[in-house]
């Protein structure tokens, strides 16, 4: 009886998402982390924006000591999420590494029990949503993107995009049930249900750039699908749209207004996105090991779609063939979910294909995409939902040939393991010295790599005579005097990017300082002074129209979400004055 009122309950799905997270996560539960492409770079960053808030930056654009000590842009064109979330852990002196372990099992973790969720909503069997979260939690593009890649940008998006699809569901029925009822349209666009997917809508945004091009025109297309008969709902998907941009405004208004100031449309990820596209035998089946994406149609990296998840497509044709021949109860079965599921996992494996080069270079913005396997993550979650679909039409045979291969499939992923682990102090992190981006493709367009090596933290004379005296110095703010006998160029050690002010302060007057470049300059901040004693501050600072209209945007977005809040509890409160002092 115990064990019946378990699987009934309501932490059993709880339960068995967070046994089936393990099957990739497990790796982190070993002392030190997992070698992957970006994990170590994801620590650098949790240092540097721990870093850049306790030297003022608020929010957090330049990271202060990465590039060797001269400070690099990272933080204002790469995704947030992972580092604001990383922040509490660094107040309570969590290493950098437990936070990323704690991050990214918890975010496979939701996400399984995000899918859980949705199918539920749609009223499919507990077989079917078991198979489905199994097929996501042994995919092979979960299993290189946790293992190999450490893409914890990722794992967040798709966890975000997950849950969304679970408050599409609700607000779908929601639009269902009171569609007989006279209700305001400032009811569905200032309801609780605007406001919650307004919330994962922000923090979707602030997930994972390249996940967000992705992943914004699919959700605008299938919610219009799906929503198609409740079209009043539509004004909650609009509302949380509304409120979700504006959460996340004050990052992606800078991030790309200013691309110009940095060399990211020239990179080498930008201008070859379309020699990274695999080919159909690497989407059927390709050795699951760790790996990169090169050039051309040879690569070490995994882009295999899985076992299960290919049965699956072919067991849904099978649906389509018998259907075209007349057979009733294939007719019957194929629904609208069905439909959309196949249509949505077919449409995400061909635009991985370079046959579908032409209607990529079409796509604004489409240069920024890197890697077109990517879509291989939307693919994975339509291809569970297809997963569940089956199992629901209870053809035995059919389930039966679907377990053992997503059993044999399980048996192959817990196979897999990372190619070694490392474990390094706190202090590593908080002075690494890379870039923490692929090719640098954050680094000012005027900026050349030299004199590393001599880095100091004070300005220094680069022509004329006199004295420099350091106050203050850190990697957002220093102030410090100059004692001029001559006119001379200070030059400072710190990469000359939109946003820092220097401001000299020469007895009673004060200015800004107007940057000087050249060849020997290099892109460091770098200004004159007359001959004099002189104070100098230089900061870097939000003093750009992007980051004024981006913070301000979102501000008054944050500050509305308080307000909707505050005045629906209130509400409540109001509604049920007896109940509540009870």
């Amino acid at each position: 009886m115990k064990l019946i009122r378990l699987f009934n309950s309501h932490f059993f799905p709880l339960i068995v998402c967070g046994i089936l997270a393990l099957i990739s996560c497990r790796v982190y539960l070993n002392p030190g982390l997992p070698s992957t492409h970006d994990s170590e770079n994801h620590l650098a960053r949790f240092a540097n924006y721990k870093i850049a808030l306790k030297e003022g930056q608020m929010p957090p654009r330049f990271a202060p000591n990465l590039y060797h000590r001269y400070g690099y842009p990272v933080l204002n064109y790469n995704y947030p999420l992972a580092n604001i979330l990383s922040v509490p852990f660094s107040a309570l002196r969590v290493s950098y590494q437990l936070t990323f372990k704690i991050l990214m099992v918890t975010s496979v973790w939701l996400m399984l029990f995000g899918m859980w969720s949705w199918l539920s909503k749609l009223k499919l069997r507990n077989l079917g949503k078991f198979l489905a979260v199994l097929s996501i939690a042994v995919s092979p593009y979960l299993l290189q993107t946790i293992i190999f890649r450490g893409s914890i940008g990722e794992v967040m998006a798709i966890c975000a995009f997950v849950w969304w699809l679970v408050w599409v569901e609700v607000i779908r029925q929601r639009g269902i049930a009171i569609k007989d009822h006279v209700t305001s349209w400032k009811e569905f666009l200032f309801s609780v249900h605007t406001i919650v997917g307004g919330i994962l809508l922000g923090t979707f945004f602030l997930s994972h750039n390249v996940t967000v091009l992705f992943g914004t025109p699919l959700m605008l297309i299938f919610s219009i699908w799906w929503l198609w008969q409740t079209k009043r709902s539509a004004l909650n998907v609009f509302g949380a749209f509304v409120i979700g941009l504006g959460l996340s405004l004050w990052f992606w208004i800078p991030a790309l207004a200013e691309q110009s100031a940095i060399i990211v449309g020239g990179s080498s990820l930008a201008q070859q996105f379309s020699k990274h596209f695999p080919t159909f035998q690497e989407l059927l089946s390709s050795k699951l090991d760790f790996g990169f994406s090169f050039n051309g149609s040879v690569d070490s990296l995994s882009f295999a779609l899985g076992w299960v998840q290919w049965l699956g497509l072919l067991c849904f044709v099978g649906w389509l063939l018998a259907a075209a021949a007349g057979q009733k109860r294939a007719r019957k079965a194929l629904d609208q979910a069905g439909i959309v599921f196949f249509v949505f996992s077919i449409l995400c494996i061909l635009f991985q294909l370079s046959s579908t080069t032409i209607f990529w270079q079409e796509i604004p913005l489409a240069r920024f995409i890197q890697f077109p396997w990517r879509l291989g993550l939307f693919a994975m979650i339509s291809n569970a939902a297809l997963i569940a679909w089956l199992a629901q039409k209870r053809i035995s045979w059919q389930t039966n040939v679907l377990i053992c291969v997503i059993l044999l499939q399980t048996v192959v992923a817990m196979t897999v393991v990372p190619i070694g682990f490392y474990n390094k102090p706190t202090i590593e992190y908080d002075l690494f010295e890379q870039s923490t981006t692929t090719s640098n493709e954050n680094l000012p367009k005027d900026f050349v790599f030299q004199q590393f090596a001599d880095w100091k933290p004070t300005a220094i004379l680069l022509d004329g005579t006199g004295t420099i005296i350091v106050t203050k110095w850190s990697g957002s703010k220093r102030s410090y005097s100059v004692v001029a006998t001559s006119s001379v160029v200070i030059v400072e050690p710190t990469m000359n990017f939109v946003g820092w002010e220097t401001t000299v302060t020469s007895g009673n007057s004060y200015r800004l300082a107007t940057y000087l470049d050249n060849k020997v300059i290099a892109g460091r901040i770098a200004y004159t002074l007359s001959p004099g004693t002189h104070q100098v501050q230089t900061v870097f600072t939000q003093n750009t129209l992007p980051r004024v209209v981006g913070n301000v945007t979102s501000t008054v977005a944050f500050a509305f979400v308080l307000g909707a809040i505050t005045w629906i509890i209130y509400t409540k409160l109001k509604k049920n004055p007896t109940q509540n002092a009870s």
